[in-house]
């Protein structure tokens, strides 16, 4: 199951997290979680440029040994050049990663692929990135699986990232997961803590998700009943589906990643419904500066 995993990496670069209150890892931190996921036999690392300064800090470190998955910016509106801005963005990618190709390469705005013109012009230079081997793999990164039936060209590409965890089963449910694998393409997972904020207990919750309060007490009480920690039921759920080619997990040290290694394990637990969520106010991260406090 360790081959599974992808070290997220956007708290490298920036503070991230809503349960994160000791911002970015120092370099010599980076470089003792980076040194740590190797001797555990991770393989994959997840990036991106808008992830701040993670790109130049993992170049430093050093990260010639691993397979790299990187997200494409949003495109301006007003670029004509699109091969062009790709192409520079990836290559200053890999200059400030010290690497020579991408595991995957994947648009962060799903969105520009509803314009049939755009998606064209996006799916060609992705395609020239591929043929040029400066990447092995194109995709999309998703927020939500709806969008998944808004894209024509879905079967042109070779990777979709997409959140799922205990509260957003979404990509199951809406059963698109079935239809990625059908089309045999590789499906990555990320937010299976929720950003923390699912191995929070219910009494620490921030202020803001007072509101759904019950939905942490009905996880608490599960968790209680099967003598689970909050953390083995999210690994577990996250990593039981054949389905699933990678997990991205962030972690802000070499303890937190050894923690997550020895609770790995697979058990046919039965998830019940009252555990889930489709509020997007909660389970998409874009949402919660929106969220009023109560």
């Amino acid at each position: 199951m360790i081959s599974k995993i992808s070290l997220g990496t956007a708290q490298f670069g920036m503070d991230y997290g809503i349960t994160n209150s000791d911002g970015k890892p120092s370099l010599d931190k980076a470089r003792g979680i980076i040194k740590k996921a190797k001797s555990l036999g991770i393989k994959n690392i997840d990036t991106a440029s808008v992830y701040g300064t993670s790109e130049t800090i993992l170049g430093e470190i050093g990260v010639k040994d691993f397979n790299l998955t990187t997200k494409i910016p949003s495109i301006p509106s007003e670029e004509r050049d699109i091969r062009g801005y790709i192409n520079n963005v990836i290559k200053e990618s890999l200059s400030k990663l010290k690497i020579n190709n991408f595991h995957a390469v994947l648009l962060h705005d799903a969105k520009q692929l509803e314009d049939n013109e755009m998606a064209k012009d996006i799916h060609a230079a992705l395609m020239k990135l591929k043929q040029s081997g400066l990447t092995k793999k194109i995709g999309i990164s998703i927020y939500d699986p709806d969008k998944l039936s808004k894209i024509d060209s879905i079967k042109d590409y070779d990777v979709i990232q997409c959140p799922y965890n205990l509260f957003d089963r979404r990509l199951n449910s809406s059963g698109w997961m079935s239809k990625l694998k059908d089309f045999g393409i590789e499906i990555q997972i990320r937010s299976i803590f929720l950003q923390g904020l699912l191995l929070s207990d219910p009494t620490n919750l921030p202020v803001n998700f007072n509101k759904w309060k019950n939905l942490w007490n009905d996880l608490d009480l599960w968790l209680q009943d099967n003598n689970l920690s909050s953390l083995e039921a999210c690994l577990n759920f996250a990593f039981k589906l054949n389905s699933v080619d990678s997990v991205v997990l962030g972690v802000d040290s070499e303890e937190h990643l050894d923690e997550i290694a020895k609770n790995l394990s697979i058990n046919d637990y039965i998830y019940p419904d009252m555990i889930f969520s489709n509020d997007l106010n909660l389970i998409n991260p874009v949402n919660w500066k929106n969220i009023e406090k109560k």
